[in-house]
């Protein structure tokens, strides 16, 4: 059986954990990177792993990957654009942050004393979902992102 394709994993080493990547992920950097000689030779060094691929039966999705590259160095080599996406990228990392911390609430976090009726009306009050529940399964995710490379629709980071 052939192994679900993720080319953010398998070319670039981007967890599953990092979706969809910042620009500073595509480029393999640390988030708020200032020195632009670094932006520049990480693109650099990033489109020529993914170059490695655009002549096999995975080109569509080099082209797919280079493209978003080239967008994520255009956005980060404007100091005006690196600011403005800087500054959005805090902003959603201080939201989800706040949201996650307010409403999420892993079910051993909650503490169950007496027997199976308090166990069964501890969990039945919890209608808070599990961290894992709010998640979609790995292998859905890179289907889902195979399948949109394949179909040709807009980039994965449509943030430039």
């Amino acid at each position: 059986m052939d192994e679900v394709f993720d080319p953010y994993w398998d070319w670039l080493k981007i967890p599953p954990d990092r979706r969809p990547p910042t620009h500073y992920d595509l480029l393999g950097l640390p988030a708020f990177e200032a020195d632009q000689s670094l932006i520049r030779q990480a693109s650099i060094d990033r489109m020529a792993v993914v170059r490695r691929y655009q002549m096999g039966e995975r080109a569509l999705d080099a082209l797919r990957l280079q493209a978003e590259i080239s967008r994520a160095l255009d956005r980060l080599s404007d100091v005006e654009n690196k600011r403005c996406y800087d500054a959005q990228l805090r902003s959603d990392a201080t939201r989800h942050e706040s949201q996650s911390h307010s409403t999420l609430v892993d079910q051993s976090d909650i503490q169950i004393i007496g027997g199976a009726d308090e166990r069964s009306h501890a969990q039945s009050t919890a209608n808070v979902p599990s961290k894992t529940s709010t998640r979609t399964s790995l292998p859905a995710r890179f289907r889902n992102l195979t399948s949109r490379l394949r179909a040709g629709g807009p980039g994965l980071l449509e943030q430039s």
